[in-house]
């Protein structure tokens, strides 16, 4: 047994601290049970399976193994432990979530046996049973089991699944049972955790059938009570329940003695063995107890989801012909071909990121260009089980983590865009998720048909600033042929129930979301409401602009000499892509201190997204504010005061460079430049003016007598960008643009009587709200098409951004659409010189949680792009060369 201290429990435990800490500053004002029910999945997860299995196992590590890890090796190998955690709890949770769905299935056998025997057998034994119990039994008077299937009736309250009271009701009625019934059947069910397998993997599967004994015919008892199932005036879904805390919780406290008492036979002709008997049990209870504590918190929160599906089979399976006369074939035609779109785009996600992570692995590990699991999971297998140092082990544990992470991952996905796709179109929760459940399970299995690996551990010391610490790695056994009927077993039968419904799971959840906002008043929209034509016109753009660039480029190269045509289209690339100023001494020092250019692709992209998001209404509000908005005398003079102080400011930063400059006091050497020096000094005192603005403003707030107060800061914030950025390109954008498309403009529409009308200043203020979205869109085209023409082989170019241009591009036109909608609820008041109106609704716009929500959703993909940048995007580039050249 490995020891067992302090540090190892606080690593161990950090994953779920740290989450926990994270949802209640992200939900401090609101609870989500379900997020609450996944933490608490991972602090079980945590106690039962990390900490129990370095108590129970000794360290598995070769000779002279080298503990001792650097600042960067902890960091890393903390980030992996946090990425181990998060997705066994993942999968803990939506197999769980599978399990309570599998009831309902199961459900429907133990409905149909209970309405085909149980009346036939009262009858048959009536004379037995009125001895027993004096009187003739009841019988529900039906005919049969059709006549009983046709008269089921369903009494299904209106719940609302996401309400915190509902949810806490259901708690307090369920945790008693699935308690009951988990120690119940505690004892017999040990000898499944304890017993010697030949295969894991029908290990698997009969650890699943055990579950489904335990807990899903207890749950499908439960749903069927939930669902308010009557026969006649019979309620056979509270007397169903009734039969599971009875004779079912009788004929498992039965087994439970039974197997008590075979093991003290056994201990009568051996006393010696008592300790290893306890043991024993000890370690069997440990196994067995969490998936009653998985049950208690999850299955809850399934139960009114559960109960839906468990109608809608019902329905499915006894009114097949009614419902087909109703069925709508254009609506389920949409759905199934949404469902078949998304499944597909999902398996493209799913098998390029598990390419992806091969590559990344493989070049990192022995410089083989190898992207298929199949081609280097002997060697993972290998280097987890033989390596001599925790630094060694970090590419293979990478490697695995992310083949465990990734199918979970994308049900979610699967879930979540099918939910808004539906939006769209109409037709069954139920039908998208199983044919696209179905897809994304067993298409992305016949591409890696190898990757169902059997996860093991091994306890693995390291030490960190002289603290020894234990944690798990994971281990990995490869199928053998021995296995290959258990694998189909293991495939169909968990795998893709676990993807169709989870995703179904996904899809009620966020529909049932909706309708709580819904009925409640709340604010239904979680991202800003971007319209299907924002999107249309940002794809427009994008892809006219990708033909126009690639043409033009093709074309000027014949009239322009190469050299200068590479020369102009570098320069305004690099302008508008490449870090300058401060901003470029962040990249080089980051460079230096990390080793990777991750941090400044990620900075850069996100101030990109923000400004491209808001710089046009933050711009305008500061001019309006300044020359067309009426405001009181303190106003006047407090932002003429103020204005004056920035202008005073950034002159003393100014005359501070150029002394410091011409008298050499500080000679520059690179990477520093003059713009990035200038870009230092302003910063530090524009800095100090802002943080003091800042807090005037702050207790202004606090006192109810902002005014103008919030002008100061903001100038100062937008001043700040383009010092501190050297940003020449926002403000081309921001001022020439507009004037470009304005002008455009009426000149292509000159013969519409509207158009003839508006003032083209007015148009020119319309244009620049959203003239840095344009330009970023246009730009992206320009990289992507004409940068393309440009280079020897364009394959091999589109090759080397491909893998982050497919995740980078689609977040940046979002906002980019995003940008357009913002600009377009601002143009009415523009149009109507209604202009006091644009700083208030700008403010507003500042505080709107919608628009930091969808900021916060692209940044999220933007990190994963920017990540594929710097790990992937360079290794397919070289991949495609090789193929290219061979």
């Amino acid at each position: 047994m490995a020891e067992l201290n302090l540090a190892t429990v606080l690593f161990e435990l950090a994953p779920a601290l740290i989450s926990t800490i994270v949802y209640l500053l992200l939900f401090r004002s609101k609870r989500n049970r379900y997020i609450e029910a996944f933490l608490a999945v991972l602090y079980v997860r945590a106690i039962f399976f990390y900490i129990w299995n370095i108590w129970y196992y000794p360290i598995g590590v070769v000779g002279g193994f080298t503990s001792p890890v650097s600042d960067s090796g902890f960091w890393n190998l903390f980030a992996l432990e946090y990425l181990f955690h998060f997705a066994s709890a993942l999968q803990d949770f939506l197999t769980w979530v599978m399990v309570a769905f599998f009831a309902v299935l199961f459900g429907m056998l133990v409905l149909a046996i209970k309405l085909a025997l149980q009346d036939p057998m009262k009858r048959t034994f009536s004379n037995l049973i009125k001895r027993i119990i004096g009187h003739e039994p009841e019988t529900d008077g039906f005919s049969g089991f059709r006549d009983r299937l046709n008269n089921i009736q369903f009494d299904i309250p209106d719940k609302e699944p996401l309400n915190p009271e509902i949810i806490s009701k259901a708690y307090s009625d369920a945790w008693k049972d699935y308690l009951i019934i988990g120690l119940a059947t505690l004892l017999p069910s040990i000898g499944v955790y304890m017993g010697y397998y030949e295969s894991f993997y029908g290990y698997g599967i009969i650890v699943f059938l055990t579950w489904i004994y335990r807990f899903g015919y207890p749950a499908s008892n439960r749903i069927a009570k939930g669902a308010g199932l009557t026969l006649g005036n019979k309620k056979i879904g509270e007397e169903m329940m009734r039969g599971v805390l009875g004779w079912f919780f009788r004929l498992n406290l039965l087994l439970s003695l039974g197997t008590i008492g075979f093991s003290i036979y056994g201990l009568i002709g051996d006393p010696a063995s008592l300790n290893t008997v306890l043991f024993q049990y000890f370690v069997g209870i440990v196994l067995a107890f969490p998936p009653v504590l998985f049950a208690i918190i999850i299955f809850p929160l399934v139960e009114d989801f559960a109960v839906i599906f468990y109608k809608r089979t019902f329905e499915a399976l006894t009114q097949l012909r009614s419902k087909a006369s109703e069925f709508d074939f254009k609506a389920a035609l949409a759905n199934y071909g949404a469902s078949v779109l998304i499944s597909t785009i999902g398996i493209a996600a799913f098998v390029g990121s598990i390419m992806a992570a091969t590559l990344h692995f493989s070049v990192n590990n022995n410089f083989t260009y190898n992207y298929l699991p199949g081609q280097v999971d002997s060697t993972v297998a290998s280097i987890l089980m033989n390596a001599s140092s925790n630094m060694a082990l970090i590419n293979a544990t990478r490697w695995v983590l992310l083949i465990l992470a990734i199918p979970f991952l994308m049900i979610l996905f699967l879930g979540v865009v099918g939910h808004f796709s539906r939006k769209r179109v109409s037709g069954g929760v139920e039908g998208f998720a199983i044919i696209g459940g179905f897809l994304l399970a067993v298409v992305t299995w016949i591409v890696f048909p190898s990757l169902d690996y059997i996860l093991g551990i091994s306890p693995t010391p390291m030490e960190y600033a002289s603290v020894e610490i234990v944690r798990l790695r994971p281990l990995i056994a490869l199928p053998t042929e021995a296995d290959a009927l258990f694998r189909y077993m293991s495939e169909f039968l968990i795998n893709v129930p676990l993807y169709i419904f989870g995703t179904m799971f996904v899809m009620y959840y966020l529909r049932s979301s909706d309708r709580y906002r819904q009925k409640h008043g709340i604010e239904s929209g979680p991202l800003v409401n971007v319209h299907v034509r924002d999107i249309k016109d940002v794809v427009y753009m994008f892809f006219g602009g990708l033909i126009i660039s690639a043409i033009g480029i093709a074309l000027l190269s014949y009239i322009i000499p190469p050299g200068i045509l590479d020369y102009l289209v570098y320069t305004v690339l690099t302008e508008i892509g490449d870090p300058n100023g401060l901003e470029f001494i962040f990249g080089e020092w980051t460079i230096a201190a990390t080793g990777s250019i991750l941090p400044i692709i990620l900075e850069h992209n996100l101030i990109r997204t923000l400004l491209m998001l808001l710089i046009g209404p933050v711009f305008w509000s500061l001019v309006l504010w300044l020359i067309a908005v009426r405001r009181q005398g303190h106003e006047e003079k407090t932002n003429a005061l103020y204005s004056v102080f920035i202008v005073i400011f950034t002159m003393a930063a100014g005359l501070i460079v150029s002394l410091i400059l011409l008298n050499s006091t500080v000679a520059l050497t690179p990477p520093w430049t003059a713009e990035a020096f200038i870009g230092m000094i302003v910063g530090i005192l524009l800095g100090i003016l802002f943080l003091g603005y800042f807090l005037i403003w702050l207790i202004n707030k606090i006192r109810g007598t902002d005014g103008g107060w919030w002008f100061p800061p903001l100038l100062v914030l937008f001043v700040l960008e383009y010092f501190v950025y050297d940003d020449q390109f926002t403000l081309i954008a921001l001022i020439v643009l507009p004037m470009v498309i304005a002008l455009l403009y009426k000149a292509v529409f000159f013969n519409k009587p509207e158009v003839q009308q508006q003032d083209t200043l007015l148009l020119y203020i319309k244009f620049s709200l959203m003239a840095l979205a344009i330009s970023e869109v246009l730009s992206t085209a320009l990289t992507v098409g004409g940068l393309a023409m440009m280079q020897p082989d364009p394959l091999i170019f589109w090759a080397g951004i491909l893998p982050h241009a497919i995740i980078e591009i689609p977040a940046f036109l979002f906002v980019a659409a995003a940008s357009l909608r913002i600009a377009r609820e601002l143009t009415p008041s523009i149009m109507a010189e209604e202009f006091e109106k644009i700083p208030e609704e700008t403010r507003k716009l500042l505080t709107d949680g919608r628009v930091w929500r969808t900021y916060l959703f692209c940044a999220f993909f933007l990190a994963i792009a920017a990540l594929v940048e710097t790990e992937i995007s360079h290794l397919v580039r070289h991949l495609a060369w090789l193929f290219l050249n061979m």
